[in-house]
This record gives C-alpha cells, structure tokens and sequence, in this order.
C-alpha cells in the first residue's frame, strides 16, 4: 500500500546540534577515545577551554564505524535566496539513514530546529516540497517560487561513539562533498568540490562536543568558515540580504540589546554614562551630525538607538516564526503571533521620537489591523474557555439543558471561522507588504541624531514617561460610573499598561515590567469578563430559539458581572503599585 502523501503529513523534528571542521581530505581522522593527545599539530599546544572531565568521558566511550553512505540532497530555496538569508536550509535527500525531507530553522542558542518528513512513495512525477513544510517557510518566501537551487553528492563515512549501554553519544561524520549550484532554469551555474568533518551531539552532555574538538584541533582540522553545506555551495551567488531576524538577532552586551541594556546596568551608573556621552559627542562632533544624522548608519554602541534596533531585529523575527505556526493551526500560535505583533506596534510607539516618521509612516496601522485580524480568533477561543471553565463550578441545577455541548460548538466554530479568514489574510499581497516593511526597518533603522544618545539615561526618561501615561489612564477610568464610558477607559488603561510592560521588558527592567503586568493582569480579567458577559445573551437567545433553557446562561452571565465588580476593587492596589516604581 503506497504511503500517505507527505502533503498530509505533519513534520516531526529534533534539536540539532553540531560543528563542522575542515582538513586535508587525505588525512585520517584522529582515533576520539584513546586518551588525549598532550600537544597540537607540530607540537603546538591547542586551548580549547577546560576539557579534561570531557575527554575523560570520551575516553570511556566505544566508537563504532557505521556504513558508509551516498547521499544524493537538491535544496531548495527562491531565487534570490531569502530562506539562506534566514539562515533556513530546506532540502530533499535520498540516500542514507535519514533520507527525506529536511527543514532547518535557526533557534534561540545557536543550534537549529530540524524537522523530517518521509520521502513521498509516488516516484513517477517530480517530487512535491510538503505542504507542511512549505506553510512553515511561507512567512520568508511570500509570493516567490521556491525552486532548487543546489544539487549535492556526498560520499560519508560515519562514526558512532557510544557509551556502555550501546547510546549514541555523539556522531562523526567524514564527508566528501561535490556541489553544483544552479539558476532558476535549473542549469548549472559553478561546481566545487570539498573536504569536511561534522561532529553531531546525538545523546551526549553538550561538554562532549568540545572534547571532540580538541582532538579535531590537534590533528590539524580547524573550524569551517561556512555554517552549513549550501551556504558553502551557493557562497558566489548569495546576496546581502537583510539584516539576521530571529531568534539569534539580539547582539552581546556591545551591540545595545535587552541583554546589553542588562549587562551595562551592571556597571557603575557614572562609567555607563561617560560611556556612552563620549560615543554620543563622537558621533554628533562628525559632519553628518544633525537630527536625521543616523538614518541608515550603524546606532551607536551603548545607545538607545542600538536598544531599539536590536529589539526591532528579533521582535520581527518572532513574528516570522510565528507565521507558519498559524497557518499550521499549532495550539496557541494565534495568541503569540497576535503578542509579536502588538510588542512591534509598542515598540514603534515608545520609540518613535528616535524615528523618522516620514519612513515608517503607516507601518503601526498595518500591525494594528493584523492584530486585529489575528484578534478575532484568538477572542474565540478565550471567551469559550473562559465560558467552559465557569461552567464546570455551577451545580447540575443551575445549568440544565445541553449547555457544554453548545458552547464548545459555539467556540470552536467561530475560531475555526475566524481562523480561516485569518490564513487568507495572511496570503495576501497586503501582509507580505508588510512583512517585506519590516525586515527592511530591521535591517536599517532609520534612526535620528536623538537616537545616539546614551541608553540608560534614555530607558529611566521613556520607562518613566510610560509609567506617568499607565496610571493617569487608570485613574481617570476609576473616575467614571460604572456602564460603557468606564469599560471604554479600563480597556484603553489595560492597553496603557500593555504597553508599558512590553517597554519594560525590552528595556530589560524586570520589576518596572512585572508591577505593569500585574496591572494588565487584572485588567485583562475585567475585559475578559466583559466580552463574556456582551457575548451570553445571544448564546442565550440560540439556545431559547433551539428549545433549551436559557437559565444557565443568565448565571453565567452574573458571573462575569461579578469578576468585573472584583476587578474594579482590585485595580486600585494594582495602580498604586504602578505608580511607586522607581525607574532605575
């Protein structure tokens, strides 16, 4: 019986791992669990750091010549490489122990995401890149065709090196590469042959790889200067492309990340500020100093025009990620890429005096209308759990009739609804317009002079700024009668502290943005309760019209009226927290 077509199919994957090396493809590698060699290559010592509890542990282990293996891999990608840019690598390999269809994703600490899924069984028509795979991918590729653009041949001969019980700890792999890159049409534009050594963490401590690379090092290997086979392949023809989003976009402490901001907060408040003043004077002392003096030049380190880049980096990125979890309906995807999507349009409101608003003009609209696009189904979803779990705490007498039953129809349907029109707008030419924005502002900011000045200062003014807005809405909101004018204020102070939060966050001041989410939090809850409460009488009126009691509904209905009333006594506590912080 011919196998399910991998269109069908959902892709299963691993964290994966590895160093590539390169060498002379005539030398024989060096034995991996012998004890340790004293010395490099010609006596010279090799310092990798404190490997010795390693290269014991390597020494206990069994290596294990696997079969040699013919792989024969043609990778795919658009035209002009969007996906290599993403550091993204699709491909179909046959040949070997893993032969099928490969997508790699880049993740958070350096490794990469790899997702398999079985060649197709129908060999008689030229192979069919996965749906599932393709969704994943849709957010980098927009509307261009993905088509191959590298054919490789490799001749592999592996290693296993496993411990006592028979584990694979970590796999050698010795290859012999010929690559040829091809156009769009399919010809072959340059062929290269080459050499290399990967070493692959399969189920060892993540120490054992570096003990691996001592001995590589000294036999005379050295680290390979291309991440991955198609970069190696493809390295004439790749263009510049944008600026790297995603999860490894966030630079050191230098580069003017949250994790910067984090590390120079370490420092005593006088050096930070010398620091970054002397950078600051520099950069306003050059001829092209001015106030739009920094639209498409490099932010100054330790500057708050470095903060905002880097946020802007990986928070796009984010939201590229989580485009192909939408299209593959992953539980809770709607609910993050709504997040990524808000925390892009906070980020350009808190930041946009460090803007030329001239070049971003109608980029905070666009992410407001795909929030709320993305908001419809989400609020779905929410309001049927919430309706759901109140359910479950009324006794049998005060829900009668077939009330569960219609409420998870009633939630599912309209998420699956809303869900389908969400996925349409995420094909349109509109959202990859968006998307094609927001790269280009990640790649090159376009920064004014303002933005050179000195982070810390800048963070305290704008952390404080946001601070003063959250509480001023609250009070006015708590100012109000209780009906639709005090819902209205409570929902725009809820998003006040949103914002404030998400400020605190990217500013990596940890208590500013915990006091702000707690007072998001219970305003949340309020407008949770609300939208449950305006949602009760129609699901009520069904319910009559279909010939069930609608008595339940009205509990459920006081119910929320309550949570309401139980927010509006909490949320003075919540707002004089707030407005306590002392901005660091």
């Amino acid at each position: 019986m011919a196998r399910k077509s991998t269109a069908q199919q959902t892709a299963t994957g691993h964290v994966e791992r590895e160093r590539k090396y390169e060498g002379d493809a005539a030398a024989a590698l060096p034995s991996l669990t012998d004890a340790p060699p004293p010395s490099g290559r010609a006596g010279k010592a090799v310092k990798v750091g404190k490997v010795g509890k390693p290269q014991k542990a390597l020494a206990a282990l069994r290596a294990v010549a696997a079969d040699t293996e013919s792989l024969r891999a043609v990778y795919y990608d658009t035209p002009d490489l969007r996906l290599l840019a993403h550091r993204i690598t699709l491909r179909r390999r046959t040949g070997g122990h893993d032969a099928g269809w490969h997508l790699k994703l880049p993740t958070a600490d350096g490794a990469r995401l790899e997702l398999g899924l079985p060649l197709d069984a129908e060999t008689d028509r030229a192979p069919k890149i996965p749906a599932d795979l393709l969704a994943r991918v849709r957010a980098y590729t927009r509307e261009a065709r993905v088509v191959p653009v590298a054919l490789l041949a490799t001749e592999r001969r592996r290693t296993l090196l496993q411990d006592t019980d028979g584990r694979v700890l970590v796999e050698l792999a010795d290859d012999s590469v010929t690559a040829q890159a091809l156009d769009p049409a399919g010809a072959v534009l340059h062929e290269e042959s080459w050499h290399e050594v990967e070493a692959e963490l399969v189920d060892g401590l993540p120490d054992l790889l570096d003990a691996v690379e001592h001995r590589l090092l000294s036999a005379g290997l050295h680290p390979s200067a291309s991440p991955s086979k198609l970069a190696r392949a493809l390295g004439p023809l790749q263009p510049g492309g944008p600026a790297p989003t995603g999860p490894q976009a966030v630079g050191d402490a230098e580069a003017g990340g949250p994790e910067g901001a984090a590390e120079r907060a370490r420092r005593p408040k006088a050096g930070r500020e010398a620091e970054a003043g002397r950078e600051a004077e520099a950069q306003a002392g050059s001829p092209q100093s001015g106030p739009e003096a920094e639209s498409g030049r490099e932010p100054v380190p330790g500057s708050i025009g470095a903060l905002l880049a880097a946020l802007l980096r990986q928070q796009v990125g984010q939201l590229l990620a989580q485009d192909g979890e939408v299209r593959r309906d992953v539980p809770d995807a709607v609910h993050q890429m709504r997040v990524c999507a808000r925390r892009l349009r906070s980020t350009l409101r808190v930041h946009e005096r460090l803007l030329r608003v001239d070049e971003i003009a109608g980029l905070e609209e666009e992410l407001r209308r795909l929030g709320h696009a993305l908001g419809t189904a989400r609020d779905r979803e929410v309001l049927g759990e919430r309706l759901l779990r109140d359910l479950d705490t009324l006794d049998r007498i005060e829900r009668p009739g077939p009330m569960r039953r219609r409420l998870r129809t009633w939630s599912r349907q309209g998420y699956r609804t809303a869900w389908r029109q969400t996925v349409r707008e995420l094909d349109g030419a509109r959202y990859f317009a968006l998307l094609d924005a927001l790269e280009a502002l990640a790649a090159a900011p376009p920064l004014r002079g303002r933005a050179a000045r000195p982070v810390a200062v800048e963070v305290r003014r704008l952390l404080s700024r946001e601070q003063h807005r959250t509480c001023h809405r609250v009070a006015e909101a708590l100012a109000l009668a209780p009906g639709h004018e005090r819902d209205e204020a409570m929902h725009a102070a809820r998003r006040a502290a949103k914002r404030a939060r998400y400020a605190g966050e990217g500013a990596a001041q940890p208590g500013f943005a915990a006091a702000m989410k707690a007072l998001q939090g219970v305003l949340g809850e309020r407008q949770d309760a609300l939208m449950a409460a305006q949602a009760l009488p129609s699901l009520a009126d069904a319910a009559h019209r279909a010939g069930e009691p609608g008595f339940g509904y009205g509990v459920l209905y006081a119910r929320q009226r309550d949570a309401i009333t139980a927010a509006d006594a909490e949320v003075p506590a919540h707002q004089a927290a707030a407005s306590a912080l002392r901005v660091k």
